[in-house]
C-alpha cells in the first residue's frame, strides 16, 4: 500500500498532476537528501484520486482513523493539492484536532492558487469555511466569523457560511 512520500528501496513517490509546484518540491527534496542517489518516481494521478475516493468512503462509513491514515498518504503524495488537504483537515476537526485542522486548512487555502482556474474560488471558500469551523471549535469567535465572511467573497450565496455566522453571533460570549 502506498504511503507518501514513500521510501521504498531509496525511491520517493509523488502524484503526477503536471503541477509545477509539486515538481519543484520533488526536486528540492532530492537536492537536500542525504543519500548519494535519490530516485523520484511519479505515480499516475488516478492513484491519488483512488486513495482519496477510498478515504471519502471511509468518512461516510464513520471509520475516521482509517480515513485519516489514507488521507495522510494521499497528502504525502500530492502535497499541494488543496482538495486532499481540506479533506484531511475535515477529518482531523471531526476527531477533536482543531488546531492541526486549522493549520491544514490554511495550507489548503494557500495551495488553492495551484488548482485549475475554474475551481480556485470554490477551493478557497472551502478552506476558509474549514478554518471558520476549526476556529469555532477553538472558541476563537471573532477569527471564525472573519474566516466565514472571507469565504463569502468567493461564494457570496453560500448557506453554510451564512448559517455559521448566525451561529457565531448567537453563541459568542458577550464582551
Amino acid at each position: 500500500e502506498l504511503a507518501g512520500p514513500l521510501d521504498v528501496s531509496g525511491a520517493r513517490y509523488f502524484c503526477d498532476r503536471g503541477n509545477a509546484e509539486e515538481v519543484a518540491r520533488m526536486l528540492t527534496m532530492a537536492m537536500v537528501s542525504t543519500r548519494a542517489e535519490v530516485r523520484l518516481i511519479t505515480v499516475n494521478a488516478l492513484v491519488c484520486d483512488s486513495l482519496y475516493g477510498k478515504a471519502f468512503a471511509l468518512v461516510d462509513l464513520k471509520r475516521l482513523p482509517e480515513a485519516r491514515d489514507v488521507l495522510e498518504q494521499v497528502v504525502g503524495l500530492a502535497s499541494v493539492n488543496s482538495t486532499y488537504k481540506s479533506e484531511l483537515a475535515h477529518v482531523l476537526a471531526m476527531t477533536g484536532q482543531p488546531l492541526r485542522a486549522l493549520t491544514l486548512y490554511r495550507e489548503a487555502q494557500e495551495n488553492a492558487e495551484f488548482d485549475p482556474e475554474g475551481s480556485r474560488a470554490h477551493r478557497q471558500a472551502v478552506a476558509l469555511r474549514g478554518q471558520g469551523y476549526a476556529l469555532v471549535e477553538l472558541r476563537r469567535w471573532d477569527e471564525a466569523e472573519a474566516a466565514y465572511r472571507q469565504s463569502q467573497t468567493f461564494e457570496p450565496d453560500n448557506k453554510i457560511a451564512s448559517d455559521e455566522i448566525l451561529f457565531i453571533r448567537q453563541n459568542r460570549p458577550q464582551r
